[in-house]
């Protein structure tokens, strides 16, 4: 057996906890937790997990950082950008994991952080395992009003995934103990479509309207718009010269996120904490104002209060939709 063998393998077939955390990091994540099967937390999740492998002993969670100023650049393409980057070095980073641990006979596989995903199962369960009950019980974050996972260092800037593997580990991660969401409602402030409610509701399907228009919500009416209008001048009256360039961007380049002003403005985590605890005003007047101004198109579904929240801010111009696609 060598040095590195040694380094994560117990005699019983258990893997050492912190040669496995060293793995992890060294290929390239910037933070790891890991779960047992079992877990109550992740119960909803069992049976799916079994389905895609059925070995499955333990989960690995794992994330990675994104790049606060891009999050926060009223350029949103740079932070779409960013995403599609940090979900490459994760996917690099999982599948060096696995190749690594499989030198010494341990068995997994690597999920996807987001696409591609299985499109014809209806809704969440898209994503076989969802990545968000995984990272709070493996103590990489907690769900803030935002409904995102906020890191205790990165807060919302990060994105996450995770790994099945056939061993136990000699210890487990458990929940954080304290939800760094500051409960500031700054990304309530910044939503365009008032999906974020101070008092903690949320809309879900407002954001999905508006943030993720060309990730997956409305694409067949684009289709619909290229493949029925007679020509060009009828195309024009649904799909703007910009908007059909941005489809072509999304095609080309990775999916253009219409908003995700909330991950922007999040001060939570302690890259962030710090600066807007030191100057709240001057920390809304340089982040968040920036993005609330920023002229863009905004779309909702025709007399929602999304489009009621839209129409309030004059420096965003608002497409209604009779119904969105699902």
């Amino acid at each position: 057996m060598d040095k590195k063998q040694e380094d994560l393998d117990l005699p019983d077939g258990t893997l050492r906890y912190e040669g496995l955390c060293r793995l992890c990091l060294e290929a390239g994540v910037d933070d790891v937790g890991f779960v047992e099967l079992d877990r109550p937390g992740l119960e909803a999740q069992k049976d799916m997990i079994l389905q895609v492998f059925p070995k499955t002993r333990s989960v690995i969670g794992l994330t990675v950082a994104l790049n606060v100023d891009n999050a926060r650049s009223p350029a949103r393409y740079l932070n779409a950008m960013d995403i599609h980057l940090v979900e490459d070095v994760m996917k690099k980073a999982s599948r060096s994991i696995l190749r690594s641990l499989g030198r010494f006979g341990v068995r997994g596989v690597y999920l996807s952080p987001a696409f591609p995903m299985d499109i014809p199962r209806p809704g969440q369960k898209a994503l076989n395992v969802s990545h968000k009950p995984v990272a709070e019980e493996a103590g990489l974050g907690l769900m803030g009003l935002s409904r995102m996972i906020l890191h205790p260092q990165f807060g919302a800037a990060h994105c996450f995934s995770a790994l099945l593997i056939d061993r136990q580990v000699e210890k487990y991660d458990r929940k954080l103990e304290q939800n760094p969401c500051l409960q500031c409602n700054l990304c309530a402030a910044a939503c365009p479509v008032g999906a974020i409610g101070k008092d903690g509701r949320f809309e879900g399907f407002a954001c999905l309207t508006h943030n993720y228009r060309e990730v997956t919500i409305n694409f067949l009416d684009w289709v619909d718009a290229l493949v029925s209008s007679p020509d060009m001048e009828a195309y024009r009256q649904r799909f703007s010269d910009p908007e059909t360039i941005s489809w072509w961007q999304s095609l080309a380049y990775g999916p253009n996120y219409q908003c995700n002003h909330c991950l922007g403005v999040c001060p939570a985590g302690d890259r962030n904490r710090i600066e807007y605890e030191e100057d709240r005003q001057a920390y809304f007047r340089n982040v968040v104002k920036p993005l609330i101004d920023r002229p863009q198109t905004v779309y909702v579904i025709a007399g929602s209060p999304a489009e009621a929240k839209a129409r309030a801010n004059p420096n965003k111009e608002v497409k209604c939709f009779s119904k969105a696609r699902r």
